[in-house]
């Protein structure tokens, strides 16, 4: 990730602590993207800011990916080189493709607050990881079902052949490998905790399953805690860069972090109520390229 990594994750490490300037933060983060919007995003061009942001964000409308993909150009930054970008689609859950821009800065931001998360289960830069996620496996159809990720100090799994003979060479390989922390898809890690239940093997010690992608179902935690004999960690987020939303080093809930962007959860009249349930809708701050202001 670069400059802009080291220099998020430095951030995060040293400031995300104090409330005070957490704050600070998130309210001149917000004035600075909304007045970029006004002045560079046509959509928003009528829009007119009194300097104070937690009102004029509410003169902004909600929008989501239909009206986003409906009035694609509206949305760019005209100020903005797409060459400092890149171009994103993502299936989302109506597998309609949705597609929108992201700096090239992002990746970088977005890798530091992963591990700044992670950091709450022990994590640290150079663990060992095991991975089992959506990575593009060509060789599959002749037996390779693994590789390497040295950028990561990863060893990628494929979580789409887990069959029960292929398993067993996955907890051969495991058991050599050492990795102090296993990531991925809750589903295929499940698919390996059965495996280690029902055939009674053992695994080296694993220091936390650092869980992605999925909703993490009710009893599932609790499960995978016990074969793994360790605690399950996730953290909610989306390819849109909107909002990040860590558990808790203390318990199950999730924490919106400020330092990614400006949170709301709405009623079904679009108005927020402090402590009760609704829609996420968030402000991104980490993409000025097509930012994403209230976004459901």
């Amino acid at each position: 990730g670069g400059k802009t990594f080291i220099n998020t994750l430095e951030l995060l490490n040293s400031k995300e602590k104090s409330e005070e300037y957490s704050g600070r933060y998130q309210k001149n983060k917000l004035c600075y993207l909304l007045k970029l919007a006004v002045k560079n995003v046509p959509y928003y061009k009528n829009i007119k800011l009194s300097g104070e942001p937690y009102k004029d964000l509410k003169k902004f409308p909600i929008v989501d990916k239909e009206l986003i993909r409906n009035n694609f150009n509206l949305f760019i930054n005209q100020n903005i080189k797409l060459k400092k970008s890149y171009y994103v689609t993502t299936g989302g859950t109506t597998s309609s493709p949705f597609g929108f821009y992201l700096d090239n800065s992002t990746y970088g931001a977005e890798w530091a607050f992963v591990v700044n998360a992670w950091k709450r289960v022990g994590f640290k830069l150079g663990d060992k990881i095991a991975s089992f996620r959506g990575i593009e496996f060509n060789h599959a159809n002749k037996t390779k079902l693994w590789q390497t990720n040295p950028i990561y100090n990863m060893l990628e799994f494929s979580p789409f052949h887990m069959s029960n003979n292929n398993i067993r060479l996955y907890i051969e390989k495991l058991n050599k490998y050492k990795p102090k922390f296993i990531h991925g898809y809750p589903s295929a890690i499940s698919i390996l905790a059965k495996y280690i239940d029902n055939h009674n093997v053992k695994l080296n010690n694993i220091e936390a399953i650092l869980a992605i992608s999925e909703n993490i179902y009710p009893g599932q935690r609790e499960y995978l805690e016990n074969i793994f004999n360790t605690r399950l960690f996730s953290f909610y987020g989306m390819s849109e860069k909107v909002v990040m939303a860590p558990e808790c080093e203390y318990d199950t809930r999730y924490h919106c972090h400020p330092f990614y962007g400006h949170t709301e959860v709405i009623d079904k009249n679009n108005n927020v109520n402090e402590g009760e349930f609704g829609e996420v809708v968030g402000t991104g701050f980490l993409n000025e390229s097509m930012p994403f202001i209230r976004y459901r």
